[in-house]
């Protein structure tokens, strides 16, 4: 859809419209029991969009703006107003933003940060260091400085009689003054924006009424999970409509969401898969967004919250699905209301997935629905909408409609024929556009142009082609029919030299930042071992890892971190791993670590895997002689066995520090320490 066609000034100019012809009484947004009418919606959404032109934004700025909000409903209201008036949309997590809060801000030319003031009080957050952080801005010149901090609170938009009572006791202006912000920053207070009565919205002149479609709309950090450094996305809001139609009832009649479902908000809004997989999609799709924060505790409360709020869908990571399905108080029958239960991430381990599908019905739900792909590539981009329940048991579907792929063979730079496994390379039309500042990086990307001149973008995530779809669910020409299975991501990847008994990455980069040459049947995937380990029925939780021989290495010792459900026995447990691995086996793990619980990114609730690169000791073995033994493990060297007669656990280690992160993303390219994009 070009601009000069389009019926469309931007993609929340199109949920706008669509909204038009539904009804205004419709509940948009449930928050805590403050039931938001559509109608309510949008005039609130002008409020902010008047807000912000007094402050001198206007129709196609193109000034970024920066957010790191909880998950409330006044980031909608900030998210829309912005994009509708042309303002770039940059949202961060607080532990990146406490880590860099340069890089998300003024290193994108934001003068405005959008921030939960929660985030600088509630002890919850005392690890990110938010005052630190916004501490550096002292250090920046002309330029290059902030300008404005609109500070949101998780009090407003409650219900009355909570939001007064979330409030008493709260000192806005102390907690700032406790911030001790350069003079010359302005403060905007809590509660400012909606208590702001202006209702009239300015039209755009004619001189702006040219269509946004063609200009940024969303920086997105991608890549920053585990290496603490995020590289920035950049979409257009064509890429962002492009999605949107992609999921109308008419072109995907598979998409389960249906207007009036109420959509469980627990992916944090600062990653692409809670903006446009829950946020957007579901705007579109005419839901209603329940915020419930204590969903995100524990398994208790989020079955609470899903029973208590008649919830219809939610996005969770395989953690989440993980813990829910384990947890020892899942009734029969208990989750009938729960007809979407959405999974994303990378790719997910088959047995447990069974399992937790099998938990799901009995509990009266439906199997996940899994969804691929990465942030770059535009979100959940292999869905399973429409398959049969059995394709429901890891990360296999096929694309959402005008989207396709290749499969590459990373050594033969070949297309791999069905079955085989290679790297994944994918057109899609919600691509993002490039990386913010980084042609280099936007080259390596888009590394493969087909015969027909179509350009494809790359992760390098392992897949294969594993069938084609029944005649009947292909949505003509938009859709292609292969079924396609994401395997791993490249830092899954190693190799074992049996010269120095080592193990290496199986994928790296060489100097020019393309992908060395390499033969993926000489190699083994972390994943696959992780799955081994969850294959095991007394096991809740493990990762496969490799640690360093030194810092700075490259090679290092084949290990696995487990973590056991209540009341299994360690000694037991580790004997039958041990026992399932075949003699001819070469990826078997040198010792074994079991630890009480993962530690987990705050923002994400995936394991810190620097962190547990950072244990040294505390590994267990079976040797040969069918003996115990535990690990002491020097600075530099091999392990060091010791026979023993117990088996103990240990506490997780806390999650690396960012400054850590960053070194080690620095010093080593190991599983969790590199991430392409």
């Amino acid at each position: 859809m070009s601009e000069t066609t389009s019926p469309y000034l931007s993609a929340v100019d199109y949920l706008r419209k669509i909204d038009t012809v539904r009804s205004p009484e419709g509940i948009m947004v449930d928050y805590k029991g403050n039931q938001i009418t559509r109608k309510a919606y949008w005039t609130i959404i002008d409020y902010y969009k008047q807000y912000f032109k007094e402050l001198g934004f206007f129709y196609g700025c193109g000034q970024p703006i920066a957010i790191c909000s909880m998950n409330v409903p006044e980031f909608e209201f900030v998210y829309f107003a912005a994009l509708e008036l042309g303002l770039i949309a940059s949202s961060s997590a607080v532990s990146f933003l406490a880590s860099d809060v340069i890089k998300h801000t003024t290193e994108k030319e934001a003068r405005t940060l959008v921030l939960s003031i929660e985030y600088c009080y509630d002890p919850k957050y005392e690890q990110f260091e938010v005052k630190e952080a916004l501490k550096v801005l002292h250090e920046q010149e002309g330029n290059n400085r902030l300008e404005r901090i609109i500070f949101i609170s998780a009090g407003d938009y409650l219900p009355e009689d909570q939001e007064k009572a979330y409030k008493e006791g709260l000192d806005y202006e102390a907690i700032i003054k406790e911030l001790e912000l350069p003079s010359d920053i302005e403060i905007v207070y809590p509660g400012t924006i909606k208590k702001y009565s202006e209702t009239t919205v300015l039209a755009p002149s004619q001189d702006n009424m040219t269509s946004l479609l063609s200009q940024d709309a969303v920086y997105s950090n991608t890549g920053g999970t585990t290496t603490g450094n995020p590289t920035c996305a950049v979409f257009k809001h064509q890429n962002v409509l492009n999605l949107l139609q992609a999921h109308e009832p008419e072109v995907y009649p598979g998409f389960p969401v249906k207007e009036g479902d109420r959509e469980l908000l627990l992916i944090p809004f600062s990653h692409i898969g809670a903006q446009f997989f829950v946020l957007l999609l579901r705007r579109r799709a005419g839901a209603c967004i329940v915020y419930n924060p204590s969903a995100f505790y524990t398994p208790e409360e989020l079955i609470r919250c899903i029973i208590s709020d008649d919830i219809n869908s939610f996005l969770g990571t395989f953690t989440v699905y993980n813990m829910l399905a384990r947890y020892d108080g899942l009734q029969e029958g208990c989750l009938s209301h729960l007809r979407v239960p959405c999974c994303g991430g990378e790719a997910i381990p088959p047995a447990p997935t069974a399992f937790i599908n099998e938990r799901l019905q009995w509990a009266g739900s439906v199997p996940m629905f899994t969804a691929g792909g990465s942030t770059a590539i535009g979100g959940g981009i292999i869905t399973q909408y429409g398959m049969a329940e059995q394709h429901r048991r890891n990360q296999t579907g096929f694309f959402m409609p005008g989207a396709t792929a290749e499969i590459i063979n990373p050594k033969t730079g070949k297309v791999c024929a069905p079955g085989e496994e290679g790297l994944l390379y994918v057109n899609s039309p919600a691509a993002m556009d490039r990386f913010l500042n980084n042609t280099e990086a936007t080259e390596r990307f888009f590394s493969y142009t087909d015969d027909e001149g179509n350009v494809y973008g790359t992760d390098h995530d392992l897949a294969q082609v594993v069938g084609e779809k029944h005649p009947e669910d292909i949505l003509g020409d938009r859709q292609d029919p292969r079924i396609f299975q994401m395997n791993s991501r490249p830092q899954d990847v190693v190799r074992y030299d049996e010269a120095t008994n080592r193990y290496y990455p199986g994928i790296t980069f060489g100097e020019d930042g393309l992908l060395t040459a390499v033969d993926l049947d000489e190699c083994n995937k972390l994943y696959l071992l992780r799955n081994k380990m969850l294959d095991h029925a007394e096991v809740s939780a493990a990762e496969a890892l490799v640690i360093p021989y030194s810092k700075g290495e490259k090679s290092g010792r084949l290990v696995c971190d487990v973590v056991l459900r209540d009341g299994e026995d360690a000694e037991a447990v580790l004997r039958k791993i041990y026992a399932s691995f075949e003699p001819a086996d070469k990826f078997v793990p040198e010792g074994i670590l079991f630890l009480v619980n993962f530690q987990r990114n705050p923002s994400t609730s995936k394991r810190e895997i620097v962190s547990l690169h950072n244990v040294r000791e505390g590994y267990y073995r079976v040797n040969d002689e069918g003996n115990i033994q535990l690990a002491t493990l020097p600075e530099y060297g091999d392990f060091v066995w010791t026979t023993v007669d117990t088996v103990e656990k240990r506490i997780a280690p806390l999650p690396a520090s960012m400054k850590e992160i960053r070194e080690a993303h620095r010093d080593f390219v190991l599983k969790g320490s590199y991430h392409q994009s």
